[in-house]
């Protein structure tokens, strides 16, 4: 049996992470076309920052095993469902899902280092960052 991982946001999605998802034996699932899938047949949701994970949201997935996020924290998914759902969290070693690219987190960090060392970086100054 084939388990399905529903992307919340595939809009952010590389279509090469899909294809190594079904690779590895996982249906993938896009939250833009619902007429494709049955809540109940979700195993796993991928979500980045664009939907707030609370228990209202869960209870329709019944057989949900895990949540996997790619971001730099999990504070977009409630403290409840963190305690009863498990929460797979992305980290850049691993082996396999760090294909999975978080873009995005990557964008908010370079930019946040860039502003706060905008002055050495304008003097092209030697600071380490």
């Amino acid at each position: 049996m084939n388990e399905n991982i529903l992307i919340l946001e595939p809009e952010n999605f590389p279509s090469s992470s899909k294809i190594l998802l079904n690779e590895n034996g996982f249906k993938v699932l896009f939250n833009d076309n619902k007429s494709d899938y049955a809540e109940s047949e979700v195993h796993y949701i991928f979500v980045r920052l664009g939907f707030y994970i609370d228990k209202k949201f869960t209870s329709s997935y019944k057989n949900l095993k895990a949540i996997i996020s790619a971001t730099t924290g999990v504070t977009h998914i409630d403290s409840k469902v963190r305690k009863e759902i498990k929460i797979i969290k992305i980290e850049e070693d691993d082996s396999f899902i760090n294909k999975i690219t978080p873009t995005a987190e990557h964008a908010v960090l370079l930019s946040l280092m860039a502003q706060r060392n905008i002055k050495h970086i304008l003097n092209n100054s030697e600071k380490d960052f």
